[in-house]
């Protein structure tokens, strides 16, 4: 069955949750509600944005390795991340 792995989760809408793990019900339910979603993150942006060394892909990291640091702290990195960035000519 496609939906055995933990990692993916059923692209169809009428999926039945019931029969899934409690991760990957959560993880239907989160992207049902998403008005947008990409599938390649570093692909679908611009390269200064997402490098893992010096873009927003290193904030990410840092979030995944220490989750319950502040969060707003981290926003307003971002957000200086961002600004400081030149205008996207692409």
């Amino acid at each position: 069955m496609y939906n055995s792995a933990p990692s993916l989760i059923p692209a169809a809408s009428d999926i039945d949750v019931s029969k899934l793990d409690r991760l990957s019900a959560k993880s239907v339910q989160l992207v049902s509600r998403a008005q947008r979603i990409t599938s390649f993150f570093d692909r679908d942006s611009r390269d200064d944005w997402t490098s893992v060394s010096g873009g927003v892909a290193g904030f990410f990291l840092d979030f995944l390795m220490n989750p319950g640091q502040d969060l707003a702290k981290l926003q307003q990195q971002i957000q200086n991340f961002w600004d400081a960035l030149p205008p996207f000519g692409g």
